[in-house]
């Protein structure tokens, strides 16, 4: 008689059982693996969440999973409490203003020649080979499925059946996408706003490709309680990716151009509150305010050792310099000057500013459409020795001036400019090929490495105009 297999145990897994692999994990780490697993749920669209809809077309919509909001697609509207529950990423097909998984997605891509026409060279593009009108199609819309409407304007097609197999395969494919109605709800994380930024408004964007962001974020080597620096004017783009990518562990301070900082795209991600924490902005005054102050006391020292010692040597009284009583908005780098109002609320954001800047950051991150150099000659100071630089521009001119600065006053190693080359492939069997349709642009990266104590050469510096 055979041994009877030994039956399983099922263990209980309790608090002090925890896999080997996260034994040794010190308790930050157990701290952001629980986060990131609270924040990933269960893979279905809540309440509240924002989304992005991509259509079969390829087109990427943003939108919002509440109760009683409308969806616009189109010429079509629909009522976004039908999404609440569904599953993230799986297709959807839109019927009589309901959203159903798609679990029999139809999609020809092995094609049998023999049924075929030999050639398309006979074949003209007339309005006259589909025996449906525009009227008819629109009624047969309120009565059939799209199926079903896919298959009476094929049979209704006077040139269908003599089409090549793989043109057949492409008509069927660009009928479907147009009647069937279906879509991906996908989560808004930062690659997707960006390619959805780069479809619908490039010039906001800079024209930035997700594979350039991508290889921004890993060249500035953002990560989990990272300290990074960012000058963005790309309406939030790049902010919101390094956002998501620190997990809301560090600290991300945003230096902004003109009146008020452009983060609208930080608000069509999916970030927790507790991401958004770890964001402060200010402008780009403040390290510029910085600068200048540090430089007058520097000054005010110097001019006083040198005061001191003719003193010393005539026995008169040390003088004061000239125009050593100038206030600026941070006095003797002790903190902003205090008012009423506006300007008082403003100096509590400059002092909150000026206790970060204190500590140097550890990533450096420009992409801005305005003098590059400019911005990285007033940042540099704040970005600790073997830190990461990273600027981006739509256009390359920018980038050369800024590495010049970079090597001619010795404070950079490493010094690169790079552009990035993406493009789509369609695989399948007989038919692999580019897409005829491509972003050609994608900009420019400069990366660098920061030296910790930059050689002393301001005359060559001074030689060259760049300081």
């Amino acid at each position: 008689m055979a041994d009877n297999p030994p039956v399983p145990v099922k263990e209980e897994k309790g608090e002090d059982m925890i896999p080997s692999h996260q034994a040794a994990w010190s308790p930050e780490y157990k701290e952001m693996f629980a986060f990131w697993s609270e924040e990933r749920g269960d893979g279905v669209i809540r309440e509240g969440d924002k989304i992005i809809l991509k259509t079969a077309e390829g087109k990427l919509l943003f939108a919002r999973a509440r109760t009683g909001k409308k969806l616009k697609m189109g010429r079509s509207t629909y009522v976004a409490d039908k999404l609440i529950g569904k599953p993230y990423g799986q297709s959807l097909e839109v019927a009589r203003g309901d959203f159903n998984v798609v679990t029999d997605k139809k999609e020809m891509v092995d094609v049998d020649e023999s049924k075929g026409g030999k050639s398309n060279e006979k074949l003209v593009d007339r309005n006259s080979n589909q025996k449906l009108s525009q009227d008819d199609i629109e009624k047969l819309k309120r009565k059939v499925t799209g199926e079903e409407m896919v298959k009476t304007i094929v049979s209704n097609s006077a040139t269908f059946k003599g089409k090549t197999v793989y043109s057949q395969a492409k008509y069927l494919k660009r009928k479907r996408n147009k009647f069937l109605g279906h879509l991906s709800v996908l989560p808004a994380s930062g690659m997707l706003v960006c390619a959805a930024y780069l479809q619908n408004w490039p010039g906001r964007s800079l024209r930035l490709r997700p594979d350039t962001l991508a290889t921004m974020l890993t060249a500035a080597n953002v990560r989990a309680h990272s300290r990074t620096l960012i000058c963005d004017d790309t309406f939030g783009v790049v902010t919101a990716a390094v956002l998501e990518r620190q997990g809301g562990f560090g600290k991300v301070l945003f230096a902004f151009t003109g009146e008020r900082p452009k983060t609208e795209a930080v608000g069509f991600c999916n970030l927790s509150s507790r991401m958004t924490e770890i964001f402060l902005t200010f402008p780009l005054a403040v390290p510029r305010e910085l600068n200048e102050q540090r430089e007058l006391n520097e000054q005010r020292r110097r001019d006083a050792a040198k005061a001191a010692e003719v003193a010393a040597r005539k026995d008169e009284k040390t003088p004061e310099r000239e125009g050593s009583a100038r206030k600026s908005l941070f006095d003797d780098m002790g903190g902003p000057i205090g008012s009423t109002g506006i300007e008082e609320k403003k100096s509590r954001l400059y002092a909150r500013a000026f206790e970060e800047l204190q500590i140097s950051c550890n990533s450096l991150i420009i992409a801005s459409r305005f003098d590059t150099k400019a911005i990285l000659r007033d940042l540099l100071p704040y970005v600790a020795g073997s830190s990461a630089i990273v600027v981006y521009s739509e256009a390359i001119d920018p980038l050369k001036d800024a590495i010049n600065f970079l090597k001619t006053t010795g404070q950079a190693v490493n010094c690169n400019i790079c552009e990035n080359w993406f493009r789509e492939y369609q695989i399948l069997p007989k038919r692999t090929h580019p897409m005829m349709n491509m972003n050609g642009m994608g900009g420019y990266i400069l990366t660098a490495i920061k030296i910790a104590h930059p050689a002393d050469i301001p005359a060559k510096a001074e030689s060259f105009g760049l300081v």
